[in-house]
């Protein structure tokens, strides 16, 4: 297996060039560090084969800037091993607990190292239809545990939830079950 996207929509050729934040991160690192040569086409026609060894500066650039140094027509990648089952889910707070939503997620940043196997995401969402605000985290344990949850994310599982998705799955399912339309979106900032 090559790292991934962790939505079902992510393309293949533009994932490595963008730097590449898998559910394997904290095991195999970023997709861009699976990356072991480049085809480059410059803007002078030149086709270069890029590595650690030929062209070294290229291809440190090449990692995570899009196709900003020439057209890449080809890559080629290290591959891991990785069972197809995985544990995986959403599960959403109210705001009434982001004190204790707070001091789950630094637990889990300051134990980060104890389990490579475990990735979250958080999410702050505000809904201004609604005035409604929700904290989205996605968990993943790329692990299988069979009789229970993995216990990295068990300060998450004490916190009441509006919703808990979190169950067996394999990555396929996961990422396609939580995967946006395609099509733009509207997002906010703080004003300054």
């Amino acid at each position: 297996m090559v790292p991934g996207g962790r939505s079902a929509s992510v393309g293949v050729g533009g994932y490595p060039l963008g730097g590449g934040n898998s559910f394997f991160a904290a095991r195999v690192g970023l997709n861009c560090d699976s990356v072991r040569t480049y085809e480059v086409v410059l803007a002078t026609g030149e086709i270069l084969e890029v590595s650690r060894d030929s062209y070294p500066g290229l291809f440190r650039a090449l990692r995570g800037v899009s196709n900003n140094f020439g057209i890449v027509t080809r890559f080629d990648t290290a591959v891991f091993s990785q069972q197809a089952d995985i544990w995986a889910g959403v599960v959403v707070y109210e705001p009434s607990v982001i004190t204790e939503y707070v001091s789950a997620a630094t637990q889990r940043t300051e134990n980060i190292a104890r389990d490579p196997y475990a990735a979250w995401v958080a999410i702050v969402h505000y809904n201004s239809t609604t005035d409604q605000t929700l904290v989205f985290t996605i968990l993943v344990h790329t692990q299988p545990v069979v009789d229970r949850r993995p216990v990295i994310f068990e300060d998450f599982y004490h916190l009441p939830n509006v919703m808990d998705t979190i169950r067996p799955s394999t990555i396929l399912n996961f990422t396609t079950a939580n995967n946006l339309p395609l099509g733009y979106r509207y997002g906010q900032g703080l004003e300054q």
